[in-house]
């Protein structure tokens, strides 16, 4: 079942869907008013009338399917179950499947450009790809030669931001939710430490961006309260 609100919100309709994974829909993803794409317990769907219709257009059997996201009209990636993750370039109308990336769950999957992306699963694993999906590419997001160490972490109402080498420049530091929504974004001036209050922030994964003249850290911050 999806419900559908067309006033921000104040009211809310609910589309009965006639799939057989209808119980089972983890994740849904708008591109625009009309085209939309939703995945399930073994299926994923699209609508190109705003929701009030729906087709299959990936059938996995048993597999589930839970998080599906377009980085543009024609292509989309799908997280599942087992670590792997389906790509499509044409709308929805084909899907390849690629290779295992971890043994565990994928939970969550956004872009927040054509190329960049992150995908999210069980255990804290977070993996970025920046090549729109080129999975061989997709490394865990810690960085190899790391310019700030993160402390505490898991944090409850502040974390510190500690240079391991010579900074130039202005640091940027940004904060994303599993979703890929911002949530916080500073400048900060160049010192050897950096305190920020994160007291604002619920319980969970985040990533944390750190942009700096040398080059650009994500890092896992977990908040714990």
């Amino acid at each position: 079942m999806i419900i559908k609100t067309t006033d921000g919100g104040q009211t809310w309709s609910h589309i009965h869907l006639a799939l057989a994974s209808q119980s089972g829909l983890t994740g849904i993803h708008f591109t625009d008013y009309n085209h939309g794409f939703a995945v399930g317990n073994g299926a994923a769907y699209k609508t190109t009338d705003g929701g009030e219709s729906w087709s299959q257009m990936l059938d996995v059997g048993n597999l589930e399917l839970h998080s599906v996201f377009m980085s543009s009209s024609y292509t989309g990636f799908i997280a599942t179950e087992r670590g792997k993750i389906f790509k499509t370039s044409d709308g929805g109308n084909s899907w390849t499947e690629s290779s295992t990336i971890t043994d565990n769950p994928l939970k969550s999957i956004f872009f927040t450009d054509p190329e960049t992306g992150y995908v999210v699963g069980l255990n804290g694993n977070i993996f970025k790809t920046t090549n729109s999906g080129g999975y061989d590419a997709i490394p865990d997001v810690m960085a190899a030669k790391a310019g700030f160490r993160l402390y505490p972490n898991p944090a409850t109402s502040k974390i510190i931001l500690i240079s391991t080498s010579e900074i130039a420049g202005d640091v940027d530091v940004i904060i994303y939710n599993i979703q890929g929504r911002q949530l916080f974004n500073n400048k900060l001036n160049v010192q050897n430490n950096f305190e920020l209050d994160v007291s604002n922030l619920l319980s969970g994964i985040y990533l944390l961006e750190i942009r700096y003249k040398e080059g650009v850290e994500t890092k896992k911050l977990i908040i714990q309260k």
